[in-house]
């Protein structure tokens, strides 16, 4: 086993301890040994146990309709944009705009795709490379009102409004899926909406100007019909399962979500493609750990460390997850585990990637 412990908070004392840690090589994963029968395991919704210093009050996430027996060993393999395809249908789009700014550069080493981008003096704008970025003018004001939390959510008043008269979610995104078929896209996946009726965004507008989080450079004013519109939030989905990749932040946040898009009565206002993959199934099973082993190696990994700090685990999301290797990826199940260290110096949240299957903590 690798006695790593990765978060965006730990204090120095446990950096250190967790470097020394690791090149001492201590011990072996506690599950090598295991001889485990290859069967379904059940998941509780909560998990409660206290071992040493870890404390396990834990929020078990796992999807409804996810079935193990659909598990199977996988490869991915990122998607790389038609660049030719999307290049011509987006300028397309902005054809009668006067071009601000261009950039047509050729890749920077062999195996990488060239970058190209345009911005308009109307406001439009795309980018394509490895991913793909695309605003119009009016998506500039859309981003304006959408204020997120010291978390990267946006709050529950976003939430309120499940509706827009006239325009339903269907509708909105129908409109969006025609145009990801347009440049070679079709996107399946877990999808989570905000509802923007024009009233709505006019009113948050005008308090955010009011209350200084809204400095004038994207102050729409009036807003109308047109400007109804749905935010939408995806992941893709591997086998029942949200797919997180190693370059996506973990946090299951509404502003790092790799796949994101505003579509207004006018259609698609913003486009965020990033880390999109192409799946390849193989014909061997996979079999998950019982979770209790999981939080076992959580709290090996933790309790070794020699400090005085206590940690609490308080979520655990089960995922599909990509880790980097060259040009091709071995997904594996994983879960994402919140921790919060607790010392004499403070509060410090953490997050820990392990390997469903083996119980191995997966260093990024």
């Amino acid at each position: 086993m690798k006695d790593n412990v990765s978060g965006k908070n730990v204090t120095i004392v446990s950096v250190c301890l967790i470097t020394l840690l690791t090149l001492m090589g201590c011990g072996n994963s506690p599950f090598e040994k295991n001889n485990l029968p290859k069967e379904n395991v059940e998941f509780p919704s909560t998990y409660e146990k206290e071992i040493e210093r870890v404390t396990f009050h834990t929020q078990l996430v796992v999807p409804e309709e996810f079935d193990q027996d659909m598990l199977m060993k996988t490869t991915a393999r990122k998607k790389i944009p038609d660049m030719d395809k999307v290049k011509k249908h987006f300028e397309e789009k902005i054809q009668g705009q006067t071009v601000k700014e261009k950039f047509d550069d050729p890749p920077e080493k062999k195996g990488d795709p060239p970058y190209y981008h345009i911005l308009t003096e109307e406001g439009t704008s795309f980018s394509v490379s490895d991913s793909i970025r695309f605003s119009t003018g009016n998506g500039h004001f859309f981003k304006g009102v959408l204020l997120y939390d010291d978390n990267g959510n946006l709050p529950e008043e976003y939430s309120e409004a499940r509706e827009v008269p006239g325009f339903s979610e269907d509708k909105a995104w129908k409109i969006v899926e025609e145009e990801l078929s347009a440049i070679g896209y079709e996107i399946e996946g877990e999808r989570r909406s905000i509802a923007l009726p024009h009233t709505f965004s006019e009113e948050k507008e005008y308090w955010l100007s009011q209350n200084g989080e809204n400095d004038g450079t994207a102050y729409k004013g009036e807003w109308t019909e047109e400007d109804d519109g749905w935010y939408f939030f995806m992941r893709q989905n591997l086998q029942g399962l949200p797919v997180y990749s190693q370059y996506v932040y973990l946090d299951n946040t509404d502003i790092d979500t790799p796949l994101r898009f505003l579509c207004s009565r006018r259609g698609v206002e913003e486009m965020h493609i990033d880390y999109y993959f192409d799946f390849q199934e193989g014909e061997e099973r996979t079999y998950l750990l019982p979770f209790e082993k999981i939080a076992e190696a959580v709290a090996e990994r933790n309790n070794e460390l020699l400090t005085e700090s206590e940690y609490e685990v308080s979520k655990a999301v089960l995922c599909q997850f990509v880790p980097q290797k060259d040009k091709d990826y071995k997904v594996t199940p994983a879960w994402i585990i919140d921790v919060i260290e607790t010392n004499e110096e403070g509060v410090y949240p953490f997050t820990m990637i392990v390997n469903a299957v083996t119980g191995e903590e997966i260093i990024r």
